[in-house]
């Protein structure tokens, strides 16, 4: 639910700068790319805050990947392995930019561990990826296959929300906390904690119908790689009118009855 919200947050308000830009001729930048349904961590920072990873990229994993430094440190390593000399220094890479990251998010150590949470994950794989391959192999996985990359996506957001625990906490004494009671069996409380006021039925299938909206035209862009907005635009008259003013009516009709702020303007 926290990976649904925090979604809906930060893409929803980049649809918004990017809609009213829009007005005034102006063209952002794309920041969201469907990143639920990547197939690596590495993947889903590739479709996630791409701006910043765009950034991050260019004046920070390049410019450090490519030193001096790493120069020589992947030619000595390429004395004895090929493979390390290439993969080390993008992998130390990757782990400067993801405590950036976390830097970014906060100076706390949740955040920081967060970051290195990530960019572990990604550095592990640039090392593993050999090993991947032939284990693959060896139990003949069709890689290209449809239950493969299903497989890959489940896989990739069970680990994101995994990361989630270093995010929107407190402090590490609360993140372990939570992490476990999420692997408590034994504590059916949560069950009941949905059963409160503020999270009622109504609620509930208020939040059902908005994410089944998010998720199908996430689908749509994933699979058919097409603009939904072109795709309305090209539906006849009466079709395209009726579902622009059942969505203009929907807003007041859904409206939460107060509201927070973005979520994402603390980071």
């Amino acid at each position: 639910m926290y990976s649904v919200e925090l979604y809906a947050d930060f893409s929803g308000g980049m649809d918004v700068a990017l809609g009213v830009s829009e007005l005034f001729g102006i063209k952002l930048s794309e920041n969201f790319r469907q990143p639920y349904f990547a197939t690596s961590v590495a993947d889903f920072w590739r479709r996630w805050h791409i701006t910043l990873g765009q950034w991050m990229k260019d004046y920070v994993f390049y410019p450090f990947s490519l030193s001096s430094g790493m120069q020589k440190l992947g030619k000595s390593l390429a004395a004895k392995s090929r493979y390390l000399g290439r993969t080390i220094p993008m992998c130390l890479g990757n782990l400067l930019v993801f405590f950036l990251v976390g830097l970014w998010h906060g100076a706390e150590w949740h955040f920081i561990l967060y970051g290195m949470f990530h960019g572990g994950i990604i550095a592990f794989s640039i090392l593993m990826e050999r090993a991947y391959k032939s284990s693959a192999d060896a139990l003949h996985i069709d890689r290209a296959s449809k239950a493969w990359r299903i497989w890959q996506i489940a896989r990739t957001f069970i680990i994101i929300n995994l990361g989630c625990l270093l995010d929107e906490v407190r402090d590490l004494k609360q993140s372990f906390g939570m992490a476990k009671q999420l692997f408590d069996f034994s504590n059916f409380r949560l069950i009941e904690n949905f059963s409160t006021k503020s999270f009622d039925k109504f609620t509930i299938g208020i939040s059902l119908f908005f994410f089944a909206c998010v998720f199908f035209v996430s689908l749509y862009k994933e699979v058919k790689k097409g603009s939904v907005r072109e795709r309305i635009a090209s539906l006849p008259l009466v079709i395209r009118w009726g579902l622009y003013l059942a969505l203009i009516f929907s807003i007041p009709a859904f409206q939460a009855s107060d509201t927070i702020g973005f979520m994402y303007a603390k980071f």
